[in-house]
């Protein structure tokens, strides 16, 4: 591991470099302590991870148990992005074609998701974060969803940020594709309005 790049409300995500072989990629790799989460859901989390890949969501490379003298650790291992969020965008007023390509990708990456009957259910500018040649990807998909695609999902539990949620959704109405899409146009209207 080679350097901390952060701790969440559950864990501490790293920076690492693969040493053996020729792989000179750095990875981010995420601790999380099981006591603090569910375990079914991490580990649901990394299958639906692995389901999905597109250039504007993020890689996935492996998620493990690890077990140390302290208590045992889920481990996800991603590509590592350093360009910064959406949300960081937003301060910094985009021009006009930049906000464009970047929710063009937003919606690439969506769209790819739903084809696989994927529901994200939480997207808003702090879940998207970009690559270092500034690609957007879609991240944190702790809950996301599959679902059928002649239905809304079951759930009526209100999930998500309540800024980028639907307003069928907020009401306690079905989630489903369109909230998600609805979220990409809240995204678009904060990085045009600020």
């Amino acid at each position: 591991l080679a350097a901390r790049l952060g701790k969440g409300s559950f864990g501490v995500t790293y920076r690492m470099r693969k040493v053996a072989g020729i792989d000179a990629r750095l990875y981010a790799v995420k601790m999380i302590e099981s006591e603090e989460l569910d375990g079914a859901g991490l580990e649901r989390e990394a299958r639906l991870l692995s389901m999905i890949e597109h250039e504007n969501t993020l890689r996935f490379y492996d998620a493990f148990w690890h077990d140390t003298d302290d208590g045992r650790l889920f481990v996800i291992v991603t590509e590592l992005l350093t360009g910064g969020s959406l949300a960081e965008k937003i301060s910094a007023a985009p021009p006009p074609a930049e906000v464009a390509a970047l929710v063009r990708q937003v919606a690439s990456g969506l769209a790819y998701m739903h084809s696989l009957n994927l529901q994200h259910r939480d997207l808003k500018p702090a879940n998207v974060m970009l690559d270092s040649a500034g690609r957007a990807k879609i991240i944190d998909f702790g809950l996301a969803c599959v679902s059928s695609a002649s239905r809304r999902s079951r759930t009526k539990t209100k999930v998500g940020t309540d800024a980028y949620m639907s307003p069928e959704k907020a009401v306690g109405k079905r989630y489903g594709p369109a909230d998600d899409v609805w979220a990409v146009g809240c995204i678009l209207a904060e990085l045009i309005l600020g």
